[in-house]
C-alpha cells in the first residue's frame, strides 16, 4: 500500500513538473564578450539543482573522509566494549559452572580492556564494570583458596567503587556484603562486623547483612548483638515463625549461661523483653542457672511463674524443663509452691512430670508414704532418662529407710539406676522387638555418623539431613533442621546434591542427620576425618551440648588424639583388644595424653606404632 502511495504521489510531481516547464517559454542570456549564450530557463533551473547536489555530495563525502580516524577509533572502542562484556558474561558462566581457574582469567581479561577503555576515555560505567570485575574475580580466588589474590582483588574492587550513592554505591554494598561472608568463611567474626558496619544504614538493615551479622555475632560469642540481629530478622519474615521462635529460645539460653556468676544473670534476664522471658525453656534455663551460681532460689521461681501459669498449655518437653528447673530448689520452697504443685498434680494426675515433682516435694517434706507412692507411678511412664534415674535412686533411699525387702530389694534400684545412666537407653529390651520396631527404635534413639557419609544422591542438603524424621512421623520441625544447618556452617549448599559438596561439606550434612532426631544415643566413626580443624572443633563442642543438655552419649572413633581429649573417658583398642581405659581428667593436656599412649605402645610391643 505505502509503495502504491509513492507511486502516486511521484506520478503526481512528475505531471505538474511537465505541465509548468512544458509551457515555459522562458530563457536565460548570458552575456561574455563577445560570446552571447541563450539557456532556456528549464535547463538553468536543472543545472542549478545538480550543481546543489554535486557540492553537497562532495561535501559530504570531504568529511567522511576527514571522519575516518574518528570512526576507526570509535570501532576500537565498541569491540573493546564488547570485548569486556562478554569477558563478565564469560566470567559468571564459569564462576556457577564451578570453573573458578577461567573464571578468574575471564575477570582479568574483562579487566584489562576496561583498563585500556579508560584510557581512551571509555564508557562512564567503567567504574561499576571494574568493581564488579574484581568482585568476580575475587570470588573465584575465594573458591581456589588464594586468600592474599582474594584480599587484593577486593581492595581493588573497594577502590573502583566509591561510597556514593546510585548503582556505584551498590556495587560498592555488594562487595562489602561478600567481604563480610568471606570473612564469616574465614571464622573471623570481627572482621565480617568491621566490614559490615562500612555499609550505609538503609543497606546494614536489609536481610542479606542482618543475616551475616547473625552469623557473626554467635561466632564471636555476641549474645545481645545475635539477639537484637534475630528479633528484626524476625520482623523482616526472613524466618518462619517457628524458626524464630527456635532462634530466640537458643540464644537467649546461650546468653544465661554466657553469665559467670549471679549478677550478670539477673542484668541479662532483665535485658530481654517480656515475651521471651515468658518462654519456657528461657526461664528454665535462667531458673537453673541461677541455682547453679548460688543465687536465690526463690527469684528462680518468681522467673518460673509466667511459664508455669501456662503449663496446661505447655507440651511435655516444656513441662519437663520447668520440673528440672524447680527441683534444686524443693528443699526450701514455701507452702504457695507446694499449693501449686499439688494444685497441678492434681488437675493432670496422670502426668509422670507433675508425680516426679510432687513426690520430690514430699520427700523433701518426709512424707515417705505419699512420696514412695507417687514416686513409684512416674516411675513406670517416664521418659526423660535424667528424672528416670533420679526416681530409682530416690525410691531406693526410701526403700533403705523402711527396710521393704519384700516388695522390691534397694538393690534392685541402684542396679536399675546403674542401668539406665547409658542414656536411658539400658532400659529397653530390644532382643524383644520385631524387625519393625527395632527400625523404629534405632531411628528415634540412635544417630550413626558414617565414615564414608552415606547420603543419598537424588537428595539436597536439606533433604538428607530431615531424612530419619522424614520416614518417622512425618515432617521435622523446620526450626530444628534450620538450626542444624546453621550450627554446621552449611547454609551454602543446604539446596546442593552430594555430588556438588566438598568431602568436609558432605560430612557436616551426614552429622546433621544424625543428630536431627534428637538420639539418646550417637555413634560416630571418625566423624572429623573429612573435616579441617576448625570445624572438627566445632562438632566436639555440638556434641559436648549434646551430652550436657540432652543427656546424650556418644561413641566415637577416632586416630585422632585432640579429638579423644575432648570425650569425657578414653579407651584404647588394637587389634580389637582392650590395652588401656581411663578418665580424660587423668591427663590435662593433649600431649600428656599423647605420651600416655607412646608409652603404651612401648611397653606392650616395643615400638611406637604412628
Amino acid at each position: 500500500m505505502r509503495a502504491a502511495l509513492w507511486f502516486l504521489a511521484l506520478f503526481a510531481v512528475a505531471s505538474a513538473l511537465a505541465l509548468v516547464a512544458g509551457h515555459n517559454q522562458g530563457s536565460v542570456t548570458l552575456f561574455w564578450p563577445p560570446w552571447r549564450l541563450d539557456l532556456s530557463v528549464n535547463l538553468v533551473l536543472l543545472l542549478v539543482v545538480g550543481a546543489f547536489v554535486l557540492t553537497h555530495l562532495a561535501l559530504r563525502a570531504m568529511a567522511a573522509l576527514l571522519d575516518m580516524p574518528g570512526r576507526a577509533r570509535r570501532w576500537r572502542q565498541q569491540q573493546r566494549e564488547r570485548a569486556m562484556h562478554a569477558g563478565l558474561l564469560d566470567a559468571l558462566v564459569q564462576l556457577g559452572a564451578g570453573r573458578y581457574l577461567r573464571a578468574r582469567r575471564a575477570a582479568e581479561t574483562a579487566l584489562t580492556h576496561q583498563q585500556a577503555l579508560d584510557a581512551e576515555s571509555g564508557p562512564p560505567h567503567g567504574a561499576r564494570v571494574a568493581a564488579v570485575a574484581q568482585l568476580l574475580a575475587a570470588e573465584a580466588a575465594q573458591e581456589l583458596r588464594d586468600r592474599s589474590a582474594r584480599d587484593e582483588h577486593l581492595r581493588a574492587a573497594l577502590a573502583a567503587a566509591p561510597a556514593s550513592g546510585g548503582d556505584t554505591g551498590a556495587v560498592r554494598e555488594a562487595v562489602l556484603l561478600r567481604a563480610a561472608r568471606w570473612a564469616l568463611d574465614d571464622r573471623d567474626p570481627q572482621a565480617a562486623m568491621a566490614w559490615l558496619a562500612e555499609l550505609p544504614q538503609g543497606a546494614a538493615r536489609r536481610t542479606a547483612a542482618l543475616r551475616l551479622k547473625l552469623k557473626a555475632a554467635r561466632q564471636d560469642l555476641q549474645w545481645n548483638e545475635a539477639l537484637e540481629t534475630t528479633r528484626l530478622l524476625a520482623k523482616h519474615r526472613a524466618f518462619s515463625p517457628e524458626a524464630a521462635r527456635a532462634l530466640v529460645r537458643g540464644l537467649t539460653t546461650d546468653l544465661l549461661r554466657a553469665a559467670r556468676d549471679a549478677q550478670q544473670l539477673q542484668a541479662a534476664w532483665g535485658s530481654l523483653p517480656e515475651s521471651e522471658r515468658a518462654m519456657p525453656e528461657p526461664a528454665a534455663e535462667a531458673a537453673r542457672r541461677l541455682v547453679e551460681l548460688g543465687g536465690d532460689a526463690a527469684l528462680a521461681r518468681q522467673w518460673l511463674l509466667p511459664a508455669w501459669n501456662r503449663l496446661p498449655d505447655l507440651a511435655a518437653a516444656q513441662r519437663l524443663d520447668l520440673v528440672r528447673a524447680l527441683e534444686p530448689g524443693l528443699a526450701d520452697v514455701d507452702a504457695e509452691w507446694l499449693g501449686r504443685i499439688e494444685a497441678a498434680h492434681q488437675q493432670n494426675p496422670r502426668d509422670p512430670a507433675l508425680q516426679y515433682l510432687a513426690g520430690m516435694a514430699c520427700l523433701r517434706r518426709q512424707l515417705w508414704g505419699k512420696a514412695r507412692q507417687l514416686l513409684g507411678q512416674a516411675s513406670t511412664t517416664l521418659d526423660d532418662p535424667q528424672l528416670l534415674r533420679a526416681t530409682w535412686r530416690a525410691l531406693a533411699e526410701l526403700a533403705e529407710q523402711r527396710e521393704d525387702t519384700e516388695a522390691s530389694l534397694p538393690s534392685d534400684f541402684w542396679v536399675l539406676t546403674q542401668e539406665l545412666e547409658a542414656a536411658g537407653l539400658a532400659s529397653y529390651d530390644i532382643s524383644a522387638l520385631s524387625d519393625y520396631r527395632l527400625t523404629v527404635f534405632r531411628r528415634k534413639n540412635i544417630g550413626l555418623v558414617f565414615q564414608t557419609f552415606n547420603l543419598l544422591p537424588t537428595l539436597t542438603c536439606e533433604e538428607n539431613i530431615a531424612l530419619p524424621m522424614l520416614l518417622g512421623d512425618g515432617s521435622p520441625p523446620r526450626g530444628n533442621v534450620d538450626r542444624l544447618i546453621f550450627e554446621l556452617g552449611i547454609e551454602r549448599v543446604r539446596r546442593r546434591l552430594p555430588d556438588s559438596m566438598s568431602g568436609g561439606e558432605q560430612q557436616r550434612v551426614a552429622i546433621g542427620r544424625a543428630l536431627v532426631s534428637g538420639p539418646s544415643l550417637i555413634l560416630a566413626d571418625e566423624p572429623t576425618g573429612s573435616l579441617d580443624s576448625v570445624n572438627g572443633r566445632k562438632l566436639c563442642g555440638i556434641f559436648r551440648r549434646l551430652c550436657t543438655e540432652s543427656q546424650s552419649a556418644v561413641l566415637m572413633v577416632t586416630h585422632n588424639p585432640i579429638v579423644a581429649f575432648e570425650a569425657e573417658r578414653v579407651v584404647i583398642l588394637r587389634d580389637g583388644h582392650v590395652i588401656s581405659a581411663f578418665q580424660r581428667e587423668e591427663y590435662p593436656t593433649v600431649q600428656a595424653l599423647t605420651q600416655h599412649y607412646i608409652e603404651l605402645v612401648e611397653n606392650k610391643h616395643g615400638e611406637v606404632r604412628a
